[in-house]
């Protein structure tokens, strides 16, 4: 599994009222993915890869886009420089595309288990500290 982080929740705070979110590294099975958290135009982005036909199939696809759109690096590499075919008219629309293709080329193609896995550890790492600090901004 990854290994375990120190985390300072006074920075998570500061990163969360400074830059609107949380980036972190994730070092899981030899690789090191580098997650940010999500803002709402990015989250209104994942919903629409998520089947909701279900709780079962919510639960189950709701787990690649957010991966997809989330990540900013992998192994130390911007996204942006590991699709170098990309034609991209709007700037602005740029993360929305690089999130497409990760999410049609590489997380929707992967083994369940890895997703989940890797998933665990992008809310444990990423969304709960959001969370918590989001909790102390409102005190």
């Amino acid at each position: 599994m990854a290994e375990i982080e120190k985390r300072d929740p006074l920075q998570d705070l500061k990163s969360l009222l400074v830059d609107g979110s949380i980036c972190k590294d994730i070092t899981y099975e030899g690789h090191v993915y580098t997650f940010k958290s999500l803002n709402e135009e990015e989250e209104c982005w994942k919903d629409r890869y998520v089947q909701i036909d279900s709780p079962l199939a919510m639960a189950s696809t709701k787990r690649a886009p957010i991966l997809s759109i989330a990540l900013r690096a992998l192994d130390k590499v911007p996204v942006d420089q590991l699709f170098t075919d990309l034609v991209v008219l709007d700037e602005e629309d740029k993360k929305f595309l690089i999130a497409h293709k990760l999410f049609i080329e590489t997380f929707s193609k992967m083994k369940r288990e890895h997703i989940n896995n890797l998933y665990s550890e992008y809310v444990r790492v990423i969304e709960k500290p959001v969370k918590k600090s989001i909790e102390e901004i409102k005190k």
